[in-house]
């Protein structure tokens, strides 16, 4: 998704991506609460994955690190999935 020369597109982006995945880091957090050890470890390596993103983005153009970004957004993609069919595993009751 993201490749070398980092341009300004690519970075306008990036943000719209990484304030995504605050938005799904708070909505886990506070709708979908954690219910299990696993769930919890997979939002805190999300929340992390969200961190490192973000320090990612903090240099400059030029330096910007676009296999990094892309690395960071296949694992929370992958994270973000494996929290919804957790989810979606357990009874309608233990969903809240």
């Amino acid at each position: 998704m993201f490749q070398r020369p980092f341009t300004i597109a690519q970075r306008k982006k990036a943000q719209a991506i990484l304030r995504s995945m605050k938005t799904t880091f708070s909505t886990m957090r506070t709708r979908f609460r954690p219910t299990d050890a696993r769930e919890r470890e997979l939002a805190r390596e999300y929340r992390k994955l969200a961190l490192d993103f973000a320090e990612a983005l903090r240099s400059n153009d030029a330096k910007v690190n676009a296999a990094l970004l892309n690395a960071l957004l296949a694992r929370s993609n992958a994270i973000g999935l494996e929290y919804v069919m957790r989810r979606n595993s357990l009874p309608r009751e233990q969903r809240r």
